[in-house]
């Protein structure tokens, strides 16, 4: 096979032959996000009280990693309560970065019976972006309420779905949670947060205040790279069908 040939052959890498490698080979990729990388505690059942006050932890990767974040859209995903919050990071030279803020604090008829949920396009707009988490550099996952709160760093991680109590705290009684519970499916590209919007001596810590995934995604150079595996498949593929 002549160099034509050879170049003729990777042009036709097609989406759909690309696709199957990406597809392959990506989710595997982006799947390996775990909880405790983002300085995360895991857990994937909040549905009681007293869950104990679990802290975010200062995290840093060693290369430069891009992290997609969503506000997901199932039942049950968003944030909840009268507070308006907005979820973000602290890095300790440049203060608190918010990722995602609540423009009301809560959709239109919600209540006590959904624990005055927000959601994505109705109280929550620009529901999913990707952050790019520099080498070498800490953060740490947080809530701040505004317009001028502290923020709070308290939250839980899992990669297995995620269950939790959507009874507003006023409707706990003691450490006995209702039974308004949300089941949450697993997600194999990506693991759930679950914030806490106390101090961590008040409250239920029941960490469903803010409610999102986070998935990790591959960087262009890995991107790049995958073409060209793609491009020697086909070729080699084409050799064997030319001899």
């Amino acid at each position: 096979m002549n160099l034509k040939q050879s170049l003729t052959c990777v042009g036709l890498v097609t989406g759909t032959f690309l696709g199957a490698v990406l597809g392959t080979v990506a989710p595997a990729w982006a799947g390996s996000l775990t909880p405790s990388q983002l300085g995360l505690t895991s857990n994937s059942d909040v549905s009681g009280t007293g869950q104990g006050t679990y802290g975010t932890t200062f995290f840093k990767f060693d290369k430069d990693t891009t992290i997609k974040f969503n506000v997901e859209n199932p039942t049950g995903v968003g944030s909840r309560g009268k507070d308006l919050n907005e979820f973000g990071f602290l890095t300790k030279d440049h203060g608190f970065t918010s990722v995602f803020a609540e423009k009301t604090a809560y959709n239109p008829g919600s209540g006590n019976s959904n624990d005055w949920l927000g959601t994505c396009n109705t109280s929550i707009f620009g529901c999913s972006t990707v952050v790019k988490f520099l080498a070498g550099v800490e953060y740490q996952l947080g809530l701040r309420k505004l317009p001028s709160g502290s923020p709070v760093y308290l939250g839980v991680g899992s990669s297995d779905g995620f269950k939790f109590n959507k009874a507003t705290d006023s409707y706990y009684t003691g450490s006995n949670p209702s039974s308004e519970f949300v089941n949450l499916p697993d997600l194999p590209n990506a693991i759930y947060i679950g914030m806490e919007d106390n101090n961590g001596t008040q409250g239920l810590k029941d960490y469903q205040d803010w409610v999102l995934t986070a998935e990790a995604v591959p960087e262009p150079a890995a991107l790049a790279g995958l073409c060209l595996v793609a491009g020697g498949m086909l070729i080699s593929r084409r050799r064997r069908v030319i001899a």
